[in-house]
């Protein structure tokens, strides 16, 4: 992320579209959702290397999806919920 921050000039935006992973739930590969990030921390490795959150959109929600299965799994491939938001390089 620190590459993405140099790169931005001041009041440049930069978006985060990821598939949700719950809160503080396991986060290595070989966990069961490995694939998939805790938002929560996404936002603050973001404002770690200097970000402004801006926003959050519900743009690629899936209330179906009940974030159990890893992101390929045939009933969730292409229906799993995603968080969507953006920072801003002050």
């Amino acid at each position: 992320m620190k590459p993405s921050f140099s790169a931005l000039k001041s009041g440049g935006i930069y978006g985060v579209v990821d598939h949700t992973r719950r809160h503080l739930e396991p986060t290595s590969r070989e966990a069961q959702n490995g694939r998939r990030l805790d938002p929560v921390l996404i936002i603050k490795e973001m404002i770690d290397v200097g970000f402004e959150f801006v926003d959050f959109s519900p743009m690629h929600y899936h209330p179906e999806d009940n974030l159990s299965q890893e992101v390929g799994t045939p009933g969730v491939r292409g229906n799993t919920d995603r968080f969507t938001m953006s920072f801003r390089k002050p």
